[in-house]
């Protein structure tokens, strides 16, 4: 095996979240040949305070288990995006890809073996950008090998990245490039056919209408959604594991991005409780590689079961964006905010 791919981790004061996903972490029998970079910004408002100084005791304790451990304190507030930013040209100096992880993510014990081999066998792949540790909970029946690719849906809940990737993602998620993708009907009708959710996040995203902030400063942000998106529209796609390798604690309320949601534990993404989804268990993962199961299975149909969307929702989409299309994305956003008033 190459070289082991570093890790990511930024934080402020989610301190039950952050050990657990270390201690899953160091489960990993690869932990010990494996660099852990962390990011710790400092407390913005007066709620951070106490979690904060719970990790700052945490990590002067020393973090045992891994090949060496980098922390980085902020002396000020830089928000999870500069931290993130800032972290990632730190790795940078002496990697050339890394695995993020989100301090709510809790791994299997054989996580860390999965995303070296993965990142390692695809790292020369150009139409490979990333590899992601976690697997949405859809049907898998039919599925032979342990790993697929999809190019719909990019997840952030612990994914491998390689400089590579990073540069296309800095140099074209433009909110021009973007504009000039959501006025191309003919990418637009494809991308509603692979995926009304997508479609839907991406429409409502730009008429700023949606709970996921798209648009920030007038700026496209770097999101999970902008990620797929990319992809999708310019024929890349990123490595799922078959069975997930992560489980997800972030939908509690203490996070930037999600809300609390899983109470009614169904099996669509709105309501589904992500803390309780199963993960692998084994501890060695060995690459198994099946075509068929890559290139033939409608993953996107069967993503499209957990991701449903409401047909009168999808029209409604519809409707708004052509009607963008006609009067202007920016009259169409002044329109739809002074309705919702």
């Amino acid at each position: 095996m190459n070289t082991t791919v570093p890790i990511m981790i930024v934080t402020l004061c989610r301190y039950q979240h952050l050990v657990r996903c270390i201690d899953s972490l160091r489960r990993n029998k690869l932990a010990a040949d494996t660099e852990l970079y962390i990011g710790l910004d400092y407390p913005l408002k007066e709620q951070h305070w106490e979690g904060y100084r719970a990790i700052c005791a945490y990590l002067e304790n020393g973090l045992q288990g891994f090949k060496k451990v980098h922390i980085i304190k902020r002396a000020a507030n830089l928000g999870p995006a500069e931290n993130y930013r800032a972290l990632r040209e730190e790795i940078y100096r002496d990697h050339d890809a890394y695995i993020y992880m989100e301090d709510d993510n809790e791994v299997s014990p054989n996580y860390l073996e999965y995303m070296n081999k993965c990142m390692n066998y695809y790292r020369d792949d150009e139409k490979v950008l990333a590899v992601s540790g976690y697997m949405y909970p859809i049907d898998i029946s039919e599925t032979k090998g342990n790993h697929i690719f999809l190019s719909t849906y990019y997840s952030c809940f612990g994914h491998g990245v390689y400089r590579r990737a990073d540069e296309l993602f800095d140099r074209d998620i433009t909110m021009n490039h973007f504009v000039n993708i959501y006025r191309d009907r003919r990418k637009m009708k494809k991308l509603l056919k692979a995926s009304a959710n997508q479609y839907g996040n991406f429409v409502k995203g730009m008429l700023q209408y949606t709970g996921d902030e798209l648009i920030r400063d007038g700026e496209i942000r770097k999101l999970d959604l902008t990620y797929g998106l990319y992809m999708f529209f310019n024929g890349y796609k990123m490595v799922f594991p078959v069975v997930s390798k992560v489980r997800n604690h972030g939908f509690d309320g203490s996070g930037e991005n999600c809300g609390v949601q899983g109470q009614k534990g169904k099996d669509n993404y709105r309501e589904y409780d992500f803390a309780k989804q199963d993960i692998d268990v084994g501890e060695d993962f060995e690459l198994r590689y099946i075509e068929s199961d890559m290139e033939t299975i409608d993953w996107n149909e069967r993503l499209s079961r957990f991701f449903a969307v409401p047909k009168k929702e999808v029209y409604r989409t519809m409707a708004a964006y052509y009607l963008s299309l006609f009067l202007g994305i920016t009259t169409v956003t002044k329109l739809i905010t002074w309705m919702r008033k």
